[in-house]
């Protein structure tokens, strides 16, 4: 019934539904968990009035061939339209290689590669070497360019899918909650949108939680979305942020962006400092923490402009700091939750200007911030 329930639900708010798939490494064992697999699956078959209507993604992990053709024809006898990830979660090079084996004898079966890559584990915590801190800014690509070499691919016909992943956080619960990223986040999102197809993040602190009970610091091994009563952290706005930018870009350096066209275009600038988190939390001063950029638009078309000015940073969007700041020993009450959840938001400007040429703008942005200021020209 709770299995019918989830469906429905799923179907009901068009939310597909992935299935990791962890098998058996021995084939002796793997025939009893085949066979409850199938149970599955023929109840889900039975239950469902239009099988597409369920858009459904398998993750399998295994490196044993056999194990591997006996899942996809299983699934795709039941849901032909299934969706195959061939997830590389040790991401060890005896582990790939293993791996390219099955690859290259169903690589029409496959739509997709999925790999995990948390910054967190090439630091030692304990060392104050700031080296390691500067080496771990592109290990995520770093790590796929590696996975695809141990692979033997050299093309973007293979799509990726990034499903366990994180930025630098720290290893406790108070550092991963004060250490503010979204411009961190904001620059990987940029880095990884050519070669990644897809990224993944847990829903939420609890689930979050519950999954990783066995491990000392679950916070580690991915970004979640919300924290606790529906509260969206800075990630959320993060992507969401990425997810308004246009795909025409018109000009790009390390940290600032020009998207759209020349009637609207939307101009990016970001601040990401990569360094250990525990330096962060001992400086409570916005005084320094800061940079000033002057940027000139020459030859803009002329007209009168709209203006949205989105800010999001460490004042604007920073859930734990807002969090802390209403707190109680015994918690928050429902009327608490509500207000902080309304008042934790990017800030919002609207204006208007007239352009005859050139267009001024002068921004100041604190650390890991993100700005976008989109100019939408009217029509006269």
């Amino acid at each position: 019934m709770k299995l019918d329930e989830c469906l429905d639900f799923l179907i009901e708010h068009q939310i597909g539904l992935g299935i990791e798939i962890n098998p058996p490494k021995t084939r002796v064992n793997f025939k009893g968990y085949y066979q409850e697999m199938t149970y599955l699956l023929e109840h889900m078959y039975n239950i469902l009035i239009d099988r597409k209507s369920l858009d459904l993604v398998v993750y399998i992990s295994t490196i044993d061939e056999q194990i591997f053709q006996s899942l996809v024809k299983l699934f795709k006898n039941y849901f032909p339209h299934v969706k195959i990830v061939m997830n590389i979660d040790n991401g060890s090079e005896k582990h790939v290689r293993a791996a390219k084996y099955i690859l290259d004898y169903h690589r029409k079966e496959i739509d997709n590669i999925g790999f995990s890559a948390n910054q967190n584990d090439m630091i030692n915590f304990k060392s104050i070497d700031n080296n390691q801190y500067n080496q771990s800014k592109k290990y995520i690509i770093l790590k796929l360019k590696q996975i695809k070499q141990w692979l033997g691919l050299k093309d973007h016909s293979t799509p990726f899918t990034l499903l366990k992943w994180n930025t630098l956080t720290g290893n406790t619960n108070y550092t991963n909650g004060a250490y503010f990223r979204a411009g961190i986040i904001f620059e990987q999102l940029i880095e990884m949108n050519r070669d990644i197809c897809m990224i993944g993040y847990w829903l939420n602190f609890e689930i979050h939680q519950q999954y990783c009970q066995k491990e000392t610091v679950a916070q580690l091994h991915g970004i979640d979305l919300y924290h606790q009563f529906g509260s969206k952290r800075p990630a959320f706005f993060t992507s969401a942020l990425f997810a308004k930018l246009s795909e025409h870009i018109l000009y790009k350096n390390e940290n600032c962006m020009v998207t759209g066209d020349f009637n609207h275009f939307q101009v990016i600038v970001w601040n990401a400092e990569h360094y250990n988190p525990y330096f962060t939390i001992n400086d409570p001063s916005n005084d320094i923490n800061y940079k000033e950029y002057q940027f000139n638009i020459t030859n803009a078309l002329p007209g009168m402009y709209k203006i949205k000015h989105y800010t999001l940073d460490q004042n604007h969007g920073a859930l734990y700091k807002v969090w802390q700041q209403y707190n109680t020993r015994y918690g928050m009450d429902k009327e608490t939750i509500d207000y902080v959840n309304r008042v934790t938001y990017p800030k919002l400007n609207i204006s208007e200007i007239k352009v005859t040429n050139t267009i001024n703008y002068h921004l100041k942005i604190l650390t890991n911030a993100i700005q976008i200021i989109e100019f939408r020209k009217y029509f006269e």
